[in-house]
Parts: structure tokens; sequence; C-alpha cells
């Protein structure tokens, strides 16, 4: 009952009073949703007709192309999709700390350990991403509705082409359906991401864990790598989809490891974590 009572504060303060975890997905949502409207609109050689709400998915979530340096191609990091996993990082980084140096003192007293107090953050965490994906694709797909758009999962290659810009060596395979799997892999790639953000915050500042985190982004869109967590998160890398891209596959066992050792880490690290006298 202690942690239950716990969790609910952190649901009250944590999520239901942070306005822009709600404004924010819906903002993006209906920016990206417009963009890809024009685009799609403005391809004259594409049938319009073809687009679906998967396409539309994966012009939000998709992420950009293997990038291969050479002459004339600059890099170009991917801003959708650098926005839609940075807006969770960055709006979900100062709550666990302020709630610490205020009212999270006299809650570990109340509720007998700082293991449920760490464990709580953890699960609040977990479900404000969940939610901010959730806002996101819900409105997406709202928006579809709205505009008569085809509400499945059907994505049509030569549009995701057109889309994404894809040229030469990064042709997409010819698939016809996003497996439902593909849709739930991004956001378990977020709440890695968030999870190991928290858990840097006990060993240096929110603002450098948060640095961290974009810098990791970056590297991902740079370097098509199964080492780095980020390619798992851009569903145009995946092998499903792009020759010798990753296994989205490994990319749910990894994200899943990362986020159980994430949470061990900390929870040991709080134990003696000096919560007085922090910046």
């Amino acid at each position: 009952m202690k942690y239950i009572k716990m969790f609910w504060i952190d649901f009250k303060n944590g999520i239901l009073k942070n306005v822009l975890l709600f404004l924010c997905p819906m903002i993006l949502a209906v920016f990206t949703f417009w963009d890809a409207w024009n685009r799609i609109h403005g391809g004259k050689e594409i049938n319009l007709s073809l687009a679906a709400y998967g396409d539309y998915w994966f012009y939000v979530y998709g992420g950009m192309q293997k990038y291969v340096p050479g002459p004339g191609n600059t890099f170009q990091v991917p801003i959708i999709w650098m926005v839609v996993f940075i807006l969770p990082a960055f709006l979900l980084l100062n709550y666990p700390v302020k709630d610490m140096q205020h009212m999270g003192t006299q809650m570990m007293v109340r509720i007998g350990g700082r293991t449920r107090w760490w464990l709580s953050k953890c699960m609040w965490n977990v479900l404000a991403t969940v939610l901010y994906h959730v806002l996101l694709a819900g409105i997406l797909l709202g928006l579809c509705f709205v505009f008569d758009i085809p509400l499945s999962s059907r994505i049509h290659v030569e549009l995701l082409g057109m889309l994404f810009n894809l040229f030469g060596g990064n042709t997409l395979l010819p698939r016809e359906m996003i497996p439902t799997v593909i849709f739930l892999i991004p956001i378990l790639c977020s709440v890695t991401f968030n999870l190991l953000q928290m858990t840097l915050c006990l060993f240096i500042k929110p603002i450098f864990s948060f640095f961290v985190t974009a810098v990791l982004l970056v590297s991902s869109a740079y370097l098509l790598s199964p080492y780095i967590l980020g390619n798992y998160a851009m569903p145009l890398r995946y092998s499903w989809i792009f020759e010798g891209g990753v296994s989205f596959q490994v990319g749910i066992v990894a994200s899943v490891l990362l986020a159980v050792v994430a949470v061990i880490i900390g929870m040991i690290r709080f134990r003696k974590y000096e919560i007085f006298n922090r910046d």
C-alpha cells in the first residue's frame, strides 16, 4: 500500500501536472502529419490514394537511411526523429531530482526506504514515456481518420522512398504491412533511453545526462551499428525492410536488458546517494 501511495503521488505530480507532456506530442503529431501531407501531395509521380496510416507513422518514427560519408554527401540529423525522442527525455529530466530535494526525503521515511522511492520513479518514467508516444501515435491516427486516410498498417515502399529521399544503395525491400511489434519497438527504446538518463542523473548533473542522451541519438543517426541503441529506434534501418540493417528482434532484447540494468544500477547507486547539498 505504501508503494502504491508513492506511485500515485508520482503519477499526480509527475504526469497529470506536467502539461507539456500532453501538449508536446499533440503539437508534434499535427506538425509532422501536415509536413507529410504536403510532401505526399507535392509528389506528382506518386499515387496519392496509396498513402495509409502506416506511411505517416513511418514518416514520424522511421529515422533516416544509412549514412555513407563521401564527397557531396553531408550528414544531416533526422530532425523529426530526433525531436520525437529528445522531447520526452527533456520533459522527464528534472522531476525526480526536484522531488528528491523537496518532498522526496519525507516520502522515503514514510514508505520505509529508498528502494521503493526509486522503483516508483522508474514506474513513473516508463508510464510517462509510453503515454507520450501513445498520444503522438494516437493523434496521428485521429488525423488520418479526419482526412479519410486508410487506418491500416500498410506501407508503400515507393512512397517512403520519396518521403525519405532514398538513393542508390539505400533502396528498401518490398514490404506491404508493418508487423505490430515494430510499432512497439521505438517506444521500448525510448523507455530505455529515459531510464538510462534518469540513472545517469545519480552520477552526473541532469543537464549532462541529457547531453549524453542527445549525443547517443545523434551518433545513432550517424552510424548504422547493432551496438548503438538508437539504431533500433529507426524502423527504416531494420533488416526487415533494409538489407544489411539491424535486427528488430535483437533490438527488443537489447532494450529490455539495458532498461533492467539501468533500474538495478540506479537502485544500488541511490541507496548510498547523498541527497543533501546537491545542486
